[in-house]
């Protein structure tokens, strides 16, 4: 991975409710990165930025998106309900941590974990792989017939990953800075940046466009009585 350019949208000043913080997608066009942002209220607001340098070209409270968002955040009530099935196998909750995995309707094993589950659980190869977030949220693998952790990676919250080039990409965070990490399927970290700022799960802006994450943070700060946000927009190289 390499970081490419960052801009920290100088002269933005937010607050939580304002439109940009909200989890957005990102469209490619030959010479600019085109990003929106949800706004409950009013609807989607853009910002195009320059891939070579990430200056800002334009600005629109009116965008319109090309293709299928993909930034539509599960239904977290959908997911603490959903058994997964793969084959012979299904994994359910029990509680509000716990999993349990049954092959032809045997119990194989039962695991509580930390956090509840903010993704989808997928299956590669013989493990399976999930986020978690809300008090205290991890990055998990786990071996689907004997629930033994491949890894697991505390993040603070992982509400999206993505599997690339053979390999996962997700953000690890503390109070100040983001990490972005790539893994291997077992765990091995390939390549780990360190960017300015703090990435909210699934609030902000994380997602794959051809080669390039792009990945939005936000920066608090005090401004008198009121606390804002700067966000700064993070492209990487894959």
């Amino acid at each position: 991975m390499k970081l490419l350019w960052q801009n920290k949208f100088d002269g933005f000043d937010l607050v939580k409710t304002s439109p940009l913080y909200y989890k957005g997608i990102v469209e490619r066009e030959e010479h600019a990165l085109n990003c929106y942002f949800f706004d409950r209220g009013v609807g989607i607001k853009s910002v195009s930025f320059d891939t070579q340098d990430g200056q800002i070209l334009t600005y629109s409270k009116d965008g319109k998106i090309k293709k299928k968002s993909s930034a539509e955040k599960h239904n977290l009530h959908d997911l603490s309900l959903d058994d997964f099935v793969f084959g012979e196998y299904t994994i359910s909750h029990y509680g509000e941590w716990g999993y349990v995995c049954k092959k032809n309707e045997q119990l194989l094993w039962k695991k509580s974990l930390k956090g509840y589950l903010y993704t989808d659980i997928v299956l590669n190869q013989n493990n399976i792989v999930f986020g978690t977030s809300g008090q205290g949220g991890h990055f998990y693998s786990l071996n689907l017939d004997t629930g033994e952790i491949v890894f697991d990676f505390n993040t603070k919250g992982t509400s999206q990953f993505f599997d690339e080039n053979n390999s996962y990409y997700f953000c690890s965070v503390n109070n100040k800075y983001t990490q972005i990490l790539r893994i291997d399927y077992n765990g091995k970290i390939l390549g780990n940046i360190e960017v300015e700022g703090v990435y909210h799960e699934g609030y902000c802006l994380f997602d794959i466009c051809g080669d390039l994450l792009c990945v939005m943070t936000l920066k608090k700060k005090r401004k008198g009585n009121s606390e804002l946000f700067s966000p700064i927009f993070h492209c990487v190289q894959l």
